[in-house]
């Protein structure tokens, strides 16, 4: 993206293409933690990428990846009972990477608080819990394989 902007001539703003290679930075340890968790399951469980796929599914469109926040409703109603449909795609850790992108790249602005203690938090979170379980079931995997 930083080489088509300076082939392009665009006056964009470079400060905010590197505030995305910071998130894109947590983004890496995000998706290395759930890597890592995955990755010492499917030795235990050999189903489990069947389901990994279908769950990945599930998960980018219940990520506000091609359509913004604000078009999903506040609340829904399902059952006779109200729910909170904005509140529970904002607990998706990915909504927060993906505001974070959108807020430097498209809106031209720094992401907000709330949205770099989800990306630190959910970072933070994914990788300490991969490489946990990682390491506990690594001296299993032979005997296992």
């Amino acid at each position: 993206l930083t080489i088509a902007v300076w082939v392009v001539g665009s006056h964009f703003p470079l400060a905010y293409l590197l505030l995305a290679v910071v998130i894109a930075f947590f983004q890496f340890f995000f998706v290395l933690g759930i890597g890592l968790l995955f990755s010492a399951a499917n030795v235990f469980l050999r189903d489990l990428q069947y389901l990994a796929n279908l769950g990945l599914m599930a998960w980018m469109y219940l990520t506000p990846v091609v359509y913004p926040l604000t078009f999903v409703p506040l609340t829904t109603s399902a059952f006779g009972h109200s729910i909170p449909l904005r509140s529970l795609i904002r607990l998706n850790p990915m909504t927060s990477f993906v505001q974070a992108y959108r807020s430097c790249l498209y809106d031209l602005r720094a992401p907000t608080l709330p949205m770099w203690i989800g990306i630190v938090g959910s970072a933070t979170a994914s990788y300490v819990i991969g490489i946990t379980v990682f390491n506990r079931l690594q001296g299993r995997f032979a005997e296992e394989i």
